[in-house]
């Protein structure tokens, strides 16, 4: 895992102080060494986490057999060795090192890009330099589990992993970019191919781009995700499924469990990540090194689900009780971490799970892109369900009559079985409101936050509800449709940027076995009831880890990674929030309509809403802001 930044310029040449600047400011990405190399009008540089091939050979950036095409990389190609041999046999290249890295640049040179592209396996960004037809390539991995950013600022086509790079030199050349600030408000990031700054753009997955001496560029798509979902179903057993689906996550491990570095695995307890570890552990002869994190309000702790399922699997397990006090603060630095505004307040114990991790190992496997390849979320089942209850009369009366900060005493009523009662009744309430009522309507509701018209001439793009996203309800299933869609956006612009940005703060990289994209093919080609029936997920991914765990330690309603948010933002928190909130602050920056936010803050003090996740929006764009 490393970090890549670059120069393009029309005619004078590249300062390599320049880029020394800039790739220093992602060194986090590679602290094992940083270089730059430069050639008249273009400029590469790279900061290296070594992790095949620890040797010097290694080095980036780095030169094909030839010297014809130059290279930056950021990622693991998993099935290099494969491909190594391709290239020895056909081509009778001589390889000097063993790493994937000089697989990749001499793949380029004998098939192609686009080739090269499709036969690779892995995790990737990378831009490579023709230096005979003077272009540049950049491209991203199928699902974009690495971060690659571009655009031209300042007569100059820049790229990088992490926006701090490009910002360290052009940030008085960028702009805050109002409608992706309204965007990030309503979802909680912000989604490619967007970025916060007008200037900069994020490279879809699954895409290449061309750029020529004068900086015109055309994007190529190598692999399309909806190309994918819309082919034919298979025609297997569940149980000839079930066995084809463990062989083809053995196969995915055994590549990605090659590593020069010690590696171990991110276990939470639950369905996902207790798969990658039970057949791990099942491939390995030594226990494999399992991390988890605990906190002491059980409403929020998963560590002791966990802690059972190492000792049932026997791996080496290590789990680190935090209090709120050390979780809070990690707080202020968050900013600095995501580089654009981003608010999944799971981004907290992720980053201190990772930090844990790092002590013991340099890889760890995750069981992240589950619950969007099997069908996890909540909201695939829900969705009917909740039409139902639209069209309920007395549930439609009921919740038409009452007022929605009565919905709150819900929550405090302790003989109530649901969880989170009063919230859930308001998110209902909400989305009675929705016009049309479709299960896109309501998905929505799901997935976004009412939000964007905080922003002062801010307009929202249109991400989850884009016209052809209406057509997949009517190609696919509810469950599939709305699957595709998390795939194509959520997993993206959310979970894998979080994963990615918190381990490589601390110089970790991450794996994550099931957004292999031969697996996810095969997800695909399974009949919907494989995957979600009669309102539970990941019935197939379930048998197959019953084959490892008992069902009783891990069948279990859903939990996901929280934090006690309302309660810290009212409580240890305040202070900060209070800051960051001032009515006089806000109104002097401008990009907020002070008076809803200060109503939104007074109901949450009152506890009149719960407001978490509306000023959690809010408050990592003023961190961020303050930050920048």
């Amino acid at each position: 895992m490393c970090g890549i930044t670059g120069i393009i310029k029309r005619s004078a040449a590249v300062d390599p102080a320049v880029l020394d600047q800039m790739i220093r400011a992602i060194k986090h990405r590679g602290p094992d060494d940083q270089s730059v190399w430069v050639e008249e009008n273009i400029g590469l540089a790279h900061a290296r986490l070594s992790i095949h091939d620890l040797s010097a050979g290694a080095h980036q950036p780095m030169l094909s057999a030839s010297g014809r095409f130059v290279i930056v990389f950021n990622g693991e190609i998993y099935n290099f060795i494969e491909l190594r041999e391709a290239l020895t046999n056909r081509f009778s290249i001589t390889m000097n090192t063993h790493s994937d890295t000089e697989v990749l640049v001499n793949a380029i040179e004998c098939w192609g890009i686009e080739q090269t592209l499709k036969k690779c396996v892995g995790m990737f960004a990378f831009a490579v330099w023709d230096r005979k037809e003077k272009k540049l390539f950049l491209a991203r991995d199928r699902v974009g589990e690495k971060p690659l950013y571009y655009g031209i600022v300042d007569n100059q086509f820049v790229f990088s992993s992490e926006l701090k790079s490009i910002c360290v030199q052009y940030r008085s050349a960028l702009h805050i970019d109002r409608d992706r600030l309204s965007t990030y408000m309503a979802y909680s990031y912000v989604p490619t191919p967007y970025t916060i700054y007008s200037e900069l753009k994020k490279l879809e997955p699954g895409q290449y781009l061309e750029i020529n001496a004068d900086l015109q560029h055309q994007h190529y798509v190598y692999w399309s995700m909806i190309e994918v979902a819309s082919r034919p179903k298979v025609t297997l057993s569940f149980q000839e499924a079930r066995i084809q689906l463990e062989e083809k996550l053995r196969r995915t491990l055994s590549l990605q469990m090659l590593s020069d570095v010690p590696l171990g695995a991110f276990l939470s307890g639950g369905v996902d990540s207790s798969t990658i570890v039970a057949l791990m552990q099942s491939m390995s002869h030594q226990p494999i090194k399992t991390f988890s994190i605990g906190f002491h309000d059980k409403s929020y702790n998963e560590a002791h689900h966990a802690k059972s399922v190492a000792h049932h699997l026997g791996t080496h397990h290590t789990e680190l009780y935090l209090s709120d006090t050390e979780a809070m603060q990690l707080v202020s630095n968050l900013s600095q971490i995501y580089d654009e505004p981003f608010a999944d307040s799971s981004q907290i114990p992720t980053f201190l799970v990772s930090q844990l991790a790092k002590q013991s190992v340099t890889v760890s496997l995750s069981g992240d892109g589950g619950d969007e390849v099997f069908g996890g979320y909540n909201r695939y089942f829900l969705v009917n369900r909740v039409k139902s209850l639209i069209q309920n009369k007395w549930v439609n009366k009921f919740l038409h009559a009452c007022p929605s900060r009565y919905l709150e005493w819900f929550n405090h009523i302790p003989m109530v079985p649901v969880k989170h009662l009063g919230q859930k009744l308001q998110k209902l309430q909400r989305m009675m409101n929705v016009s049309g009522g479709s299960s896109l309507d309501i998905y929505k509701q799901f997935c976004t936050v009412n939000l964007s018209s905080v922003v002062l001439g801010g307009v929202e793009s249109k991400i989850v509800d884009k016209p052809e996203y209406a057509e997949f309800f009517s190609r696919f299933g509810a469950a599939e449709a709305m699957m595709l869609i998390d795939t194509l956006n959520y997993l993206t612009d959310d979970i894998l940027v979080k994963v990615d940005r918190a381990a490589m703060a601390v110089s970790l990289e991450t794996r994550v076995p099931f957004l292999d994209h031969e697996l996810i093919e095969f997800a695909w080609s399974l009949p919907e009831p494989y995957k979600v029936f009669q309102g539970k997920g990941k019935i197939i991914l379930r048998e197959l880890l019953y084959q490892y765990v008992p069902k009783n330690l891990i069948d279990r309603p859903k939990m996901g990674f929280g934090i006690p948010l309302g309660h810290w933002l009212t409580t240890g928190l305040r202070q900060w929030v209070e800051e960051r909130l001032d009515d006089q602050l806000i109104r002097q920056q401008g990009f907020l309509d002070s008076i809803q936010v200060q109503r939104y803050w007074k109901e949450h003090k009152a506890g009149k809403h719960n407001h978490q996740t509306l000023l959690w929006n809010i408050l990592m764009f003023q961190q961020w802001l303050q930050d920048r």
